[in-house]
Order: C-alpha cells, then sequence, then structure tokens
C-alpha cells in the first residue's frame, strides 16, 4: 500500500530527471506538481522592511534555520496565526531539528523564531485577514488542480512502465 510520502517520492523520482534538462518555466512546474502542502505554492518570502529592527533580525534567524530542513512557504503561508499554535509548530520542528545538518535549534533561535512569526501573523494574517484568506483560497484552487494533474502523470508512468 502507498503512504502519501512514498507517493511523492516516487513522483519525484519520476520527475528528476526531466527537471534537470528542462527550462526554468519546466522545473517550477515540476516543483509545484511535487509539493506535499498546499501552502508550499505560495511566497517564500516576506518584505519585513516596514518591521521593527528586532523583527527584522528574527526574520534572518527564521529564514536561516527553516530554510534548511523545509520551504519558507509552508510557514509564511500555513494558517496558523496564533502564539499556542506557532508554539507548537516550533516544538514539532526542534525534534526534526535533531537530524538537521546544522543541529538542533537552540532555545534562544525557537524564542526568536517564534517572536518573529507571532509578530508576523498578527500583521499580515489578522490585521490583513481577508487578503491572507483570499491567498489562502487561491492557493487551495491551485493544489486541488495540480494534484488532479499530478493523479493523471502517475496513471500515465504506471501504464507506462507496466507495459513494459
Amino acid at each position: 500500500m502507498f503512504t502519501v510520502k512514498r507517493i511523492f517520492v516516487v513522483f519525484g523520482l519520476l520527475l528528476a530527471v526531466p527537471c534537470r534538462a528542462g527550462s526554468d518555466a519546466l522545473e517550477r512546474r515540476l516543483r509545484d506538481l511535487s509539493v506535499p502542502f498546499y501552502y508550499d505554492l505560495g511566497s517564500d518570502s516576506i518584505d519585513v522592511s516596514e518591521y521593527p529592527k528586532i523583527r527584522r533580525r528574527q526574520y534572518g534567524i527564521f529564514v536561516d534555520r527553516c530554510s534548511s530542513c523545509h520551504t519558507l512557504a509552508r510557514p509564511i503561508n500555513s494558517t496558523l496565526r496564533f502564539r499556542e499554535e506557532w508554539e507548537f509548530y516550533l516544538h514539532r520542528m526542534r525534534i526534526f531539528s535533531f537530524s538537521a545538518d546544522d543541529g538542533p535549534l537552540r532555545k534562544a533561535e525557537r524564542e526568536d523564531i517564534l517572536e518573529f512569526l507571532v509578530y508576523d501573523s498578527q500583521i499580515r494574517k489578522i490585521r490583513k485577514e481577508q487578503d491572507f484568506l483570499d491567498t489562502d483560497r487561491r492557493l487551495r484552487e491551485k493544489y486541488e488542480a495540480l494534484h488532479e494533474e499530478r493523479i493523471k502523470l502517475l496513471r500515465e508512468s504506471v501504464l507506462r512502465n507496466s507495459a513494459h
């Protein structure tokens, strides 16, 4: 029986060869087809130029540490908004970070990342809630369309491979 993780691994392997030889547009398309979560399809950066200096510093820590394990689009576009949600998320990431190349998240890093995520959520997800919800809806719709395309490509691949 295939698990979701296995399906994405197989799908990624199927796409790896054409991706190396393709154009930037093709590479982006193939990357989009292989994302495991809809919020991975959104922006992977935040304009923090108007944020307070301490938040800009914390953003740098967030970018450095979080991008070593997953796309920055994942937390940036996730529906997490409140301190308690981010605390739980960061607790999970701390556990996963023990296997990271740059080592586990230190307490000070977790605190800086948490403070940044809470502040940013207040600015982008709560104060501008309708804009955020509109973006979330568009990302979900895009992901659903890509899911249908993934299923079609997987079926074609299975049929092609079973014919040999």
